[in-house]
């Protein structure tokens, strides 16, 4: 949604606004037509090159129809427009030609070739990670009215004030110089967009080639003020012809770029299905070793109020409480490592962070001895994509961590602050920020803290998991946990995660 001036476009404007500029080619082409249905004529070299032309751009039009389909991308279906109605400006300019020179009838056809421009124009304000602002693009687009319009207006004082005696078709070519320089730029940054969705480890060489044939296609728009010289115009059509390379090297690419992707997402789902059994596994694996675990804690209950007296006893059970409960710990982790984000997105949901916070904070205090910490809870409601569980778990294991600093730092009064936020950084990310003042992290330990068994083992038995599992619950939720401590005063953990939008939701 447009809530505020400057705000992106939604995918459901940028539909409509595709279905309109689809209305205006319909409408003017369908006009065009009819008043000069009776000029219908093939001669010279159009009877075989304009068919060849328009079938090779219907094609083009039909591979970025499935790209945009393939890849939920809108960015596709404005360049599959953008051929329809460059195959229907050639098919209007071949087969109704201007016999008489008449300048309105060239006009005409003008308009109808900036029509067909405007849906690569609007194609090029798509990037591959964000809509494009509404502020942004009025702002361009005046520029570029403004722009054809000078440039006409002052090209019809030289042609027709200047020069009078020109002939039409020299008239009419003077008259359109400034479309040149705005087609050109269109097509540049068509490429450019292209260039940024294309990878080369996946796509190879096609990654540089495909967008290349914009770059191309862009080159051989000045080749259009040949027209000016009469004794040229069969070099024009040796340059239509050559235009036919790019586009049939076009056609290819995006033929191979969608091969190449297809055949990447059948190898994620035939790896989905792995991690799926895998899954199975684990959790019996899980099962099989929580319940024995189950067993042995009722046991060693039993065993320390049957031999509370016998303090050497007591000793030993204690002993094997704290193994029982290093083992117990080792199994949080299994669950994480059942599947990459592949696997997990199948559960993934609009999830409000704030009611999982309050949640995790009951875990907390119902699990450790919280008494002197207060934690704080800022911010506006805020929504990010989750498997709830699984991320209630990051935040649970943050917080304990939280409470062992404050009891480690002896405090008398403990603070947990979390607030909520956007991430500085990206409007698409959120910020979970949980600030303690417990003892801090030593500057040289905090790539250390991630990782399995690494700097506290010593001292409590899940020691070095806790922010391990953290890490790579949010890695899985696509975002990255962040640490920043200091000695002696406290700890800050940031967990950056996704924003909610509903326009851009992964597919499953």
């Amino acid at each position: 949604m447009m809530e505020i001036e400057g705000t992106a476009f939604s995918n459901r404007q940028l539909k409509r606004i595709l279905e309109g500029v689809c209305l205006a080619l319909l409408i003017i082409a369908g006009g065009l037509l009819y008043i000069y249905r009776g000029y219908f004529h093939t001669y010279q070299f159009w009877p075989l090159l304009a068919p060849t032309a328009i079938v090779i751009l219907l094609g083009m039009a039909g591979l970025y129809l499935y790209a945009a389909r393939f890849y939920h991308d809108i960015f596709y279906s404005f360049l599959s427009v953008g051929w329809l109605t460059n195959a229907v400006y050639i098919f209007f300019e071949a087969f109704f030609p201007d016999l008489e020179n008449n300048l309105k009838y060239n006009l005409q056809v003008y308009c109808l070739g900036l029509i067909t421009t405007a849906p690569f124009y609007l194609a090029s304000f798509i990037s591959v990670d964000e809509l494009p602002e509404r502020r942004r693009f009025f702002i361009s687009t005046l520029k570029w009215i403004g722009w054809l319009a000078g440039t006409f207006l002052l090209c019809y004082w030289i042609a027709a004030v200047k020069f009078p005696s020109l002939d039409v078709e020299t008239k009419f070519s003077i008259l359109t110089i400034g479309g040149i320089p705005f087609t050109v730029w269109i097509l540049m940054r068509v490429g450019k967009c292209l260039r940024t969705r294309l990878d080369p480890e996946t796509h190879g060489k096609w990654a540089y080639v495909f967008p290349l044939t914009f770059y191309v296609y862009a080159g051989l728009q000045p080749f259009y003020l040949l027209k000016l010289v009469p004794s040229l115009t069969y070099f024009i059509k040796f340059i239509f012809l050559f235009a036919l390379i790019p586009k049939i090297l076009n056609s290819i690419g995006a033929l191979s770029i969608i091969r190449l992707d297809f055949a990447k997402v059948e190898e994620q789902l035939q790896r989905r299905s792995v991690l799926e059994d895998i899954g199975a596994l684990t959790a019996s694996i899980e099962h099989d070793i929580k319940n024995p675990l189950g067993v042995v804690e009722i046991e060693l209950t039993r065993m320390r109020e049957k031999y509370q007296s016998n303090v050497d006893i007591v000793s030993r059970i204690n002993r094997l409480e704290e193994q029982r409960q290093r083992i117990f710990a080792a199994t949080q982790i299994i669950p994480v490592l059942r599947g990459e984000k592949d696997y997990y997105e199948q559960f993934m949901e609009k999830t409000n962070v704030g009611d999982l916070i309050n949640r995790s904070i009951k875990a907390v205090k119902k699990e450790m001895n919280t008494h002197g910490i207060l934690f704080q809870v800022d911010g506006k409601p805020i929504y990010t994509r989750a498997y709830r569980p699984m991320l209630e778990q990051a935040i649970v294991n943050v917080l304990r961590n939280s409470v062992e600093a404050i009891r480690e730092a002896k405090r008398e009064r403990g603070v947990v602050d979390i607030t909520l936020n956007r991430n500085t950084h990206s409007d698409k990310m959120i910020n979970i920020d949980f600030t303690d003042n417990g003892c801090g992290i030593p500057e040289e330990n905090i790539p250390k803290v991630i990782k399995l068994f690494t700097t506290r083992q010593d001292k409590k038995p899940n020691s070095g998991i806790g922010l391990f599992v953290s890490s790579r619950i949010i890695k899985v939720h696509g975002g990255k946990l962040e640490i920043q401590s200091t000695v002696g005063e406290g700890t800050t953990v940031s967990l950056v995660l996704p924003k909610w939008d509903p326009d851009n939701r992964p597919s499953s």
